[in-house]
């Protein structure tokens, strides 16, 4: 039996991942980075090669160094010997492998440690220069490392070492050997938490007792790394999924990431800052080679606008521990780096360089990386014998009409639905060799694939139910306009959609009106979507599944949650009304303002629910469908008819789009059409295989392979739409002159570079990897020239046009090999980089500051109005940017102040009532024991002054008296004095600039008011239940009597730091049931 992946990969341009494993064996010559190929019997390709420490080693410093562009330290050497690394057919587990090299010394006897030799000083950075191959040194020791490799400790515990020393001013210079020593034989969970008091910081065993034991699980990647580095020692593939041992479980699911940003050093433009490692999606790489193998790092967004100086810096050795990196992708504001076998020392051995691809161009063959890093899961193991293929379908003239995509049966399609535990059967699934499509007939009980010719590369895994409530973007709002769709429908579907936002926000009575408000809120706020994703956080990751933020985690110690929209659910459903709730009231106001302005700042208008849909395109593969027609069924049956009535499938008129849609032809109105053949094909949109092209192709040059288009059905867009004139989706002729292709084979390549040095070789093939840095400011560049020309000249202006067509030819520039002739940049940058429209640029400041800086004193661009219509958004912006100058904006401004204008705060009495019933019994016990204490006064002091009293009889009277006069403090005035001290703590923290602070930094500040408020004061009488709700019942009181003569007569202090409690404690005095969150976070609130 072999894997789906490894079978498919030999009928594939993707031969058994050979062009990673070729980068990876590829090291330059000439530089301090060695690489060794090592010939021994087992195969290994990949090795290190280190010599011993010489007495030449003791006369130099340590070498440490942090985020750096320089050479590292150079440790001479008379002999050799070859240790472990990144074997190419066994991802090993800690770096340099657990082989320690010979002539093994204690790192105090290392001349050159900084245990002896004192603080080491730092190589003095080399500046970026003539020579090319000048590493980069994000964190590096060679004293530590070769200690390291003695200790064998592993490669997460290395990582976040060098990560520490990177980010402390004292580096490594912290470290001392007994410390270290103490982490040999640990594991990455074991040892990771203890590394932080190597840095004289507080342990992460220490810091994250106030994280909730879901939320640690959930941020800390070393248990699945230990697992990972378990499973690879056993087996070199088991990264590659269905191990022996565990079924269920694959690879390549921990991410190892860093952050480029700009550097003040002039020897080096930019830094990187390791960041801590995170579980995250897994990819074919990471599973085959492990993911301590490669390193992201992402890039800020500014900074991509420096495409020609990052390539630069990214052609260089980036060196991290005593691991060098290369750079192989870019792809979405990140760069992906991949360790090589070089190593940071003077020997220079080299290797050739072949390709099973030679007649590929490289721009074809460069693409192939980021088809290999595409997130996936492995969800199928197949016979090779149960890959089979058929023809793709062609029209007369030419077109592939079946681009992309192939056939699985149904017995595969059970199985996938199983692993994966799916709600619904799935009728296509998109993976690595494009979409599979359930066969129509095929009834097997072996699990079988029909492959294309057309499906031979390699893509991702994924499958999604449909979406039926989607969202019109500015640029399909822009095509439905220019195609006939008047103002109007636009802006009565704005002013529905924040009608029905708002009115339930602002609706506190009548039948059910707190169960409608909790339903609204939670749908403004996706709050249960939001608690099933973080409790699914931890599976998801390790599934493989994309990673979930733990930014907006609820404070466990409180009980408080990080949203609004969370926040204001809790208080609800315990039984608070907004109409009295000054906290719930505050907060509510705030989300309905918030929902108010991402509706208007986005521009992006909400299709009333069940009127549009989103699915994978597939072809007809029965063929019955006539060119023109579209087949929808759901799963679900929540579509919904014009007449309002539900339905499962789509009947009439319809238009359908993809992303992007720039060209007037890139929505068409087809008609839906119900075939009973092709019922069994549910959640996705069927597209006919008949006419001259294939249908996909008039949806912004669509296919098969994975690609998703949008059905509206909404009368009041789909009636008054007319389609364009097909010529609009043909490229204009002369387009091809405007770029120059780089379409060198790899043959050429070879040949051309087969004289020159290894280091100039691979610096030739990563300019090829790199290319999409250069390419991400073009892009974006041609999409706002786009909508300027759109704005200036007209939508179906032959400049309008040709700018589109730029825009996606230099959007597949990296895989194409396409890149644009420097004069028609210049040319077109001349004529259309002008300062964007109001409404686009109030829309991308989304709240933040733009730099006026490059655009000055210049106009915003305006269209004429006598020569051009009125332009659609500038009609919406100036409907909804001052929206309270229209009549329904009016009143819907007057419905909203009505509701949250300033009113009485309502002292919660079910809140105070704790508190003021324990101080009734407590001052009740106080008047008691004060009887008490002056009866035993008066006795004492009676005695004391009786003459003739015995001695003895006068100590014991001396020594009740003594007592009687002590005071001790008592549990009402403990608590009182505790939570005075809170929020004076809590008035100093949480200021002005709180608010602006990162959401994790606010959420910091506030687990540790609630952990010290939740842990004092110490020696109550009590029990810890009873004293958790008086503390809870006192800060509410506190707070609102000392607010009492202030404007503002509330303040979030209490809820911060007790609302659980003050949550629980309303919640029975109302006779309601507490639920647990297990549960809690499960349910779904009906209206």
């Amino acid at each position: 039996m072999r894997s789906s992946t490894d079978a498919l990969s030999q009928h594939s341009s993707y031969s058994e991942l050979s062009d990673i494993d070729e980068l990876i064996l590829a090291a330059p010559v000439g530089t301090q980075l060695t690489r060794y190929v090592d010939a021994q019997a087992n195969g290994s390709r990949d090795s290190i090669l280190e010599p011993p420490a010489s007495s030449s080693e003791s006369k130099s410093s340590d070498g440490s160094m942090s985020s750096a562009c320089g050479r590292p330290i150079l440790v001479a050497g008379n002999s050799s010997n070859v240790i472990p690394r990144t074997d190419s057919n066994n991802s090993t587990t800690s770096s340099a492998g657990n082989t320690p090299g010979p002539r093994k010394r204690k790192f105090g006897q290392i001349s050159d440690s900084p245990s002896v030799a004192g603080p080491s000083k730092p190589i003095k950075s080399a500046k970026l220069g003539n020579d090319d191959n000048e590493p980069v040194i994000i964190s590096h020791s060679s004293s530590h490392h070769r200690l390291f490799r003695n200790l064998k400790l592993p490669y997460g515990v290395q990582y976040e070492i060098a990560r520490l020393a990177a980010a402390d001013k004292d580096g490594f210079n912290k470290l001392d050997e007994a410390g270290l020593k103490k982490l040999k034989g640990l594991s990455n969970a074991e040892a990771v938490p203890r590394i932080p008091e190597l840095f004289g910081e507080l342990s992460t065993l220490a810091a994250d007792a106030r994280l909730s034991a879901k939320e640690i699980e959930a941020k800390a990647p070393w248990f699945e790394l230990d697992l990972e580095d378990k499973f690879l020692n056993q087996d070199p593939h088991a990264g590659l999924g269905f191990h022996q041992e565990s079924s269920d479980w694959f690879g390549g699911k921990v991410h190892f990431v860093g952050k480029l940003i700009t550097s003040k050093d002039r020897a080096c433009p930019f830094k990187v800052v390791l960041k801590p490692p995170e579980l995250g999606p897994s990819d074919r790489f990471s599973r085959r080679y492990g993911s301590q193998c490669f390193l992201t790092i992402s890039l800020a967004k500014e900074l991509l606008k420096k495409g020609a100086q990052l390539v630069e810096f990214f052609l260089r050795p980036f060196i991290l521990g005593d691991r060098v990196f290369r750079a192989f992708d870019a792809k979405d504001g990140n760069v992906f780096l991949v360790c090589t076998n070089e190593f940071v020392e003077r020997q220079k051995i080299h290797a050739t360089r072949g390709s099973e691809t030679p007649g590929a161009t490289m721009a074809k063959w460069s693409s192939r990386f980021a088809l290999g890093r595409s997130n996936s899961a492995p969800v199928l193991r197949l016979n090779e014998d149960a890959i089979e293929f058929m023809p793709d379908i062609t029209s007369q003239k030419g077109s592939d009409m079946t681009d992309g995509a192939g056939l699985i049966n149904k017995a595969g399609l059970r199985l996938i639905c199983n692993r994966v535990e799916m709600d619904t059967w799935p009728t296509a699934i998109q993976c690595r060799v494009g979409l599979l499509v359930m066969h129509p007939d095929d009834t097997d009980d072996v699990p079988r694939i029909w492959l294309r010719p057309s499906q031979i590369k390699v893509k991702h895994t994924s499958w999604k139910d449909p979406e039926t409530q989607c969202r019109l973007s500015a640029e399909t709002i822009i095509n439905l306009a220019e195609n006939g769709v008047p103002a109007s429908a636009f802006l009565k579907m704005i002013e529905m959609a924040l009608i029905e936002l708002v009115t339930p926000l602002v609706t506190w009575d009548g039948p059910d009106a707190m169960v409608k408000l909790c339903r609204a809120v939670d749908k403004s706020g996706g709050v249960m979507a939001s608690r099933m994703a973080r409790r699914n956080t931890v599976m998801a990751a390790r599934q493989g599944d994309q990673a979930v933020s733990t930014a907006w985690w609820m404070d466990e110690i409180s009980g408080c949650p990080s949203s609004l929209e969370e926040t204001c659910l809790e208080l609800l459903t315990s039984g608070f009304n907004p109409a009295t709730c000054s906290v719930l009231r505050s907060k509510l106001e705030k989300v309905v303002d918030g929902g108010v302005k991402r509706h208007i700042e986005s521009y992006r208008i909400d299709i009333p629910s069940g009127m549009s849909a989103m699915g994978f395109l597939v072809p007809d593969e029965l063929g019955v469908l006539e060119e023109g027609q579209i087949f929808f069924k759901s799963s679900r049956h929540d579509l919904q008819t014009r007449d309002g009535l539900p339905t499962d499938t789509l009947l009439g008129d319809v238009l359908i789009t993809r992303h992007p849609c720039k060209l007037p032809t890139d929505v068409q109105k087809w008609i839906a059409v119900d075939r009973p053949e092709l019922r069994h094909f549910k959640d996705v949109i069927v597209l006919s295989v008949k006419g001259d092209r294939r249908a996909a192709d008039f949806l912004s040059g669509g296919d098969y392979d994975g690609d998703k288009g949008l059905l509206i059905w909404q009368p009041e867009l789909v009636d008054p739409f007319r389609n364009a004139p097909v010529s609009f989706s043909e490229e204009p002729v002369e387009l091809e002159d405007s770029f120059s292709k780089k379409n060198e084979t790899v043959k050429a390549f070879l040949h051309r570079t087969k004289l020159e040095t290894p280091a100039e070789q691979l610096r030739e093939m990563q300019k090829y990897l790199l290319s999409a840095l250069q390419d991400v400011a073009i892009v974006g560049k041609y999409s706002n020239w786009h909508v300027n020309a759109t704005h200036e000249l007209g939508y179906s202006h032959p400049e309008t046009i040709r700018l589109a067509y730029m825009f996606c030819k230099t959007l597949d520039g990296a895989k194409t090999g396409l890149t644009v002739r420097q004069d028609v940049f210049k040319k077109d940058q001349a004529k259309y980089e002008k300062r964007p429209p109001l409404w686009k640029e109030e829309a991308e400041k989304k709240g933040k500051k733009l730099d006026d800086a490059k655009w000055g004193n210049s106009p915003n661009l305006v269209r004429d109005t006598n020569k051009l219509p009125p332009f659609i958004m500038d009609t919406i912006y100036k409907h909804t940017h001052k929206y309270w100058g229209t009549s329904w904006g009016q009143e819907l401004k007057a419905d909203i102040a009505s509701k949250f204008k300033a009113t009485p705060h309502v002292v919660d009495e079910d809140l105070t009532a704790p508190w003021l019933t324990f101080v009734e019994k407590e001052t009740a016990k106080r008047e008691a024991e004060d009887h008490q204490r002056a009866d035993r006064l008066l006795l004492a002091t009676s005695i004391l002054n009786a003459p003739g009293m015995a001695d003895s009889a006068r100590a014991v009277a001396a020594r009740v008296k003594e007592e009687a006069q002590v005071i001790s403090e008592t549990d009402l005035d403990k608590i009182k004095n505790h939570v005075k001290r809170i929020f004076e703590a809590h008035k100093s923290k949480i200021d002005k600039k709180f608010t602006k602070l990162p959401i994790e930094r606010r959420q910091d500040i506030l687990r540790e008011l609630s952990l010290d408020f939740a842990t004092g004061p110490p020696g109550l009488s009590m029990g810890t239940e009873e004293a958790a709700r008086i503390k809870a019942s006192y800060a509410y009181w506190y707070d609102s009597d000392t607010r009492k003569h202030w404007e503002v007569k509330w303040s979030r202090a209490p809820w911060d730091v007790a609302f659980k409690e003050l949550c629980l404690i309303k919640t029975r005095k109302l006779g309601l049931t507490p639920v647990s969150s297990e549960i809690y976070d499960r349910m779904r609130i009906r209206v």
